[in-house]
C-alpha cells in the first residue's frame, strides 16, 4: 500500500549538431550579401529602402546603376560589411548534461492511488553564442553600447561560441488517481506541481526552450557575468484535472480543466518606449518618452532591470484551459 522511491540519473544533450556547425555553415550561407534597391515593394529587414532618399550602404540599400548588369559593374559595388558573420567555436568545448534527483511515495488509500514526488534537476554547460566585437581598445563596451565595436575586419560580426548556459528546477508535485471501473462508471484525475526554476541564459522570445529559442546572449560579454532570473518554461503553480463517466448509449463523457499561473516575463515591458537605444539609464530615454518612476536611476536591461519590478506586477489572473469531449466506445 505504500511505495517509497527515488533516483538520480545524469542525461547528455549530445544532439547539436546544428550549433556546432555553425563555425563552417554561418560563414557560407550568410555570407551571400543581401542587396536591395529602392522600390515601393522592397521589403528590406535592415531598414528602410522605398525611394532615393533611403539609400544607405548600412541598411544594405543601395542606388541602381546600369553598370551592375555586367559583370564588372556588379564587381564595384561596395557591400556592407554587415553582410557577413564569423562563427567560432571553443576548442575544448563541453557536451551539455543535466543531473536530476527525485524522491517520493505512492499510496493507495481506498479506490484512490495518491503520489507526492520531489525533484531537482539542474543543467549545465549549455551552448551559448556571445558577441566577439570589441572597440579599439579591446573594452566590450563604449558609452553603454556594444553595438559600435568592430567585428572581423572585411567579414562582419564576431560570434564566439562557448559553454556556459545553466539552468535549475525544483518542483514538488502531488497528484491523485480513481481508475475507471465498469463497476463505478467514472474516473478522475487531479494533480498539482509547484516549480520553482531559475536560469542563466534568457534570450529573447518568450521561453528559451522552444524549438526556435535564441541561443545568443549579447548583453555582457562572458556567460559568467549573467545572474541567475527566474526561470520562463515553467509556471510556479500548475493544476490538472481529469473526470470521465458513462453515459446513455454506450456513450462516455470526459472533461479536463487546467489551471496555471502565467509563466514569467523575460522582457521588460515599456522599456523600448523609455530607454535610449542601447539600454541606457532612465533619464537617457527617447525623446518624447514618457517617464517609468520606478526606473529612473537604473539600466534598462533583462538582467539588471529584472528584480526592479515590483512582486506584484507577475499577479495577473490564472490561465485556464478546458476541454471537454464526448466518445462512444
Amino acid at each position: 500500500r505504500h511505495v517509497i522511491f527515488g533516483g538520480y540519473a545524469r542525461a547528455y544533450n549530445r544532439n547539436q549538431f546544428s550549433t556546432l556547425a555553425l563555425e563552417v555553415t554561418k560563414i557560407a550561407l550568410n555570407n551571400n550579401p543581401e542587396v536591395y534597391f529602392p522600390s515601393p515593394y522592397t521589403q528590406n529587414a535592415f531598414g528602410p529602402c522605398a525611394d532615393g532618399n533611403d539609400v544607405n550602404p548600412d541598411n544594405h540599400c543601395y542606388q541602381w546603376d546600369n553598370s551592375y548588369l555586367t559583370p564588372a559593374g556588379l564587381a564595384s559595388l561596395p557591400i556592407s560589411s554587415s553582410s557577413g558573420e564569423a562563427d567560432l567555436l571553443h576548442n575544448n568545448i563541453k557536451t551539455p548534461y543535466s543531473d536530476q534527483f527525485s524522491l517520493g511515495m505512492r499510496n493507495q488509500i481506498g479506490e484512490w492511488n495518491t503520489q507526492a514526488t520531489l525533484s531537482y534537476v539542474a543543467s549545465y554547460d549549455g551552448i551559448i553564442g556571445r558577441l566577439g566585437n570589441r572597440y579599439a581598445n579591446g573594452a566590450y563596451f563604449q558609452n553603454g553600447s556594444q553595438w559600435g565595436a568592430q567585428g572581423v575586419p572585411g567579414v562582419g560580426g564576431l560570434i564566439l561560441w562557448d559553454n556556459g548556459a545553466k539552468d535549475r528546477l525544483l518542483q514538488f508535485s502531488l497528484g491523485a488517481q480513481k481508475a475507471y471501473t465498469k463497476a463505478s462508471g467514472w474516473g478522475a484525475t487531479i494533480s498539482y506541481t509547484y516549480s520553482a526554476s531559475d536560469q542563466n541564459n534568457l534570450a529573447g522570445g518568450t521561453n528559451p526552450y522552444q524549438i526556435a529559442n535564441n541561443q545568443y546572449l549579447f548583453d555582457l560579454p562572458y556567460a559568467s557575468d549573467y545572474p541567475f532570473v527566474d526561470g520562463t518554461a515553467a509556471p510556479t503553480h500548475r493544476l490538472v484535472a481529469t473526470y470521465s463517466r458513462d453515459m446513455f448509449w454506450g456513450m462516455t463523457f470526459a472533461t479536463k480543466i487546467e489551471l496555471s499561473t502565467p509563466p514569467h516575463a523575460t522582457a521588460i515591458f515599456g522599456c523600448p518606449s523609455v530607454c535610449n537605444a542601447q539600454g541606457g539609464d532612465d533619464h537617457l530615454r527617447q525623446p518624447g518618452a514618457e517617464a517609468v518612476p520606478w526606473l529612473q536611476g537604473h539600466r534598462c536591461s533583462a538582467f539588471k532591470g529584472y528584480h526592479l519590478l515590483p512582486r506584484g506586477f507577475w499577479l495577473r489572473p490564472a490561465r485556464r484551459a478546458e476541454r471537454v469531449q464526448l466518445a462512444q466506445l
